[in-house]
């Protein structure tokens, strides 16, 4: 699984781990949701994967396809969260100084060739009925080609 392994390359960030780390709970960083009930302070991260599109050359499928992966940072404050994405961005999908990630995504067997970013949004709205607790949250989606 692709998502396996874009959590293992986030683990090798030392700011993402710092914000995510907790004594007891170790790095707060889940595949596709949080798990109910869990005491949460700081941030977190859900890797979710939305979308799959395999690649087509004229004979036939090639060996590489791309993923779209939703990837949600969490924190106590909105400004914690953006601050969380953005070292998730910049590890994945780079800046103008800085490269996209590519190479071998942890133990998962799959290698990245190049990361995009697809899309994002920001979630803040409380919710209505007061009986939920809401996080900050920075959501942001990248398509990433790999084999």
């Amino acid at each position: 699984m692709i998502e396996t392994g874009v959590m293992q390359v986030l683990l090798t960030v030392p700011e993402i781990v710092s914000r995510i780390s907790a004594p007891g709970i170790g790095n707060r960083i889940f595949l596709n949701r949080i798990k109910q009930g869990l005491a949460i302070a700081g941030g977190t991260i859900v890797v979710t994967n939305i979308s799959e599109e395999h690649d087509y050359g004229l004979a036939a499928e090639a060996l590489t396809q791309f993923t779209t992966l939703q990837i949600d940072c969490y924190d106590e404050k909105p400004g914690d969260a953006h601050t969380l994405a953005e070292l998730v961005k910049l590890k994945l999908a780079g800046d103008p100084n800085t490269p996209c990630f590519n190479g071998l995504a942890g133990t998962s067997g799959h290698n990245i060739e190049s990361v995009q970013l697809a899309g994002g949004r920001t979630e803040f709205e409380k919710p209505k009925d007061g009986g939920d607790d809401w996080r900050p949250r920075r959501s942001r989606d990248y398509r990433i080609h790999h084999s």
